[in-house]
């Protein structure tokens, strides 16, 4: 059986996940899109956040995947992400999502966070045809040589 701390690691990492692709949703009244995207990856992933699997394979910073998220939302106003599915194990959540253009599908990709002391500290990500080609955006931020 599963220790009451470890139930709530869970719980915490499927719910700080789920709530950034909700907050990447929402519509803001006095930011850009590309900015209040920015702004909710400043409020939910730690300092010192690497993502592997960036542009070229590269590891990305937290500047590097706030350039990536601006050039994202500034190419797509209207993007949305879908969450297609979770898995959430531990202090881990994979989940599969849809980015969205209006009506129109800019890719499909799966990604893996860890989550510790109620951030975003780690996420691994791949995706379908399109992933780089839309994702890659501004290199700087990249770390270290590809993977």
């Amino acid at each position: 059986m599963m220790k009451a701390e470890e139930a709530l690691e869970e719980r915490g990492s499927r719910e700080l996940v789920l709530r950034f692709y909700q907050e990447l949703n929402q519509k803001p009244t006095d930011l850009s899109r590309a900015e209040h995207a920015v702004r909710v990856v400043e409020r939910l992933f730690v300092r010192g956040y690497v993502g592997h699997g960036g542009p070229d394979n590269h590891d990305l910073d937290l500047d590097g995947w706030k350039n990536v998220i601006r050039s994202l939302y500034g190419r797509f106003p209207d993007l949305r992400s879908s969450v297609e599915d979770v898995i959430t194990e531990g202090d881990k959540t994979l989940v599969r999502i849809r980015l969205l253009d209006g009506v129109n599908e800019v890719t499909n990709y799966m990604a893996l966070y860890r989550v510790e002391g109620g951030q975003i500290v780690e996420r691994w990500a791949f995706g379908d045809r399109n992933f780089e080609r839309w994702v890659g955006g501004d290199r700087t931020g990249l770390r270290g040589s590809p993977r």
